[in-house]
């Protein structure tokens, strides 16, 4: 649905695209809008531009605004992607409960789902918070933190 970069379309450019899709799934082919699932690409946290993510919480919003009944889905896994192992599991525990809080429906997880960020230490749930949310030194310093993290 969302795209990456200086190219990325607005959120609403997209959900407009979107909408035209789905307009045409369920009422030309009368797909049912709730088998119409939105995979909302997640650039990784580690990678990604500065506000990449908060990028994708405003696409959430818009895609269920312009797609009633479809559900939206992103792939956790990406979001954490690039990250030693032992941080992994706090980003995209972070990253899912920002998301749920912003509307998202369904998640691809790996194996083992994600925690609650309440069970996981502070010390890498705040990282973890300010790589996906922050700005400037404070998502470079969280960024550090999370990849000086030793694997599980």
């Amino acid at each position: 649905a969302g795209g990456g970069g200086a190219s990325a379309r607005s959120a609403a450019e997209g959900a407009g695209l979107c909408s035209a899709l789905y307009l045409t799934a369920t009422r030309e082919h009368g797909l049912g809008a709730e088998s119409l699932f939105l995979e909302l690409p997640v650039v990784p946290a580690a990678d990604g531009a500065e506000g990449a993510f908060v990028d994708r919480l405003t696409w959430i919003a818009a895609l269920k605004a312009a797609c009633p009944g479809a559900p939206v889905l992103l792939d956790l896994r990406a979001a954490s992607s690039g990250l030693p192992e032992s941080a992994r599991p706090a980003v995209e525990a972070v990253c899912l409960e920002l998301a749920l809080e912003a509307g998202l429906d369904a998640a691809i997880v790996g194996a083992e789902p994600p925690p609650e960020p309440a069970s996981l230490p502070e010390d890498l749930v705040r990282p973890a918070r300010d790589l996906l949310l922050g700005k400037g030194q404070v998502r470079q310093k969280a960024l550090s933190l999370l990849r000086a993290r030793l694997p599980a």
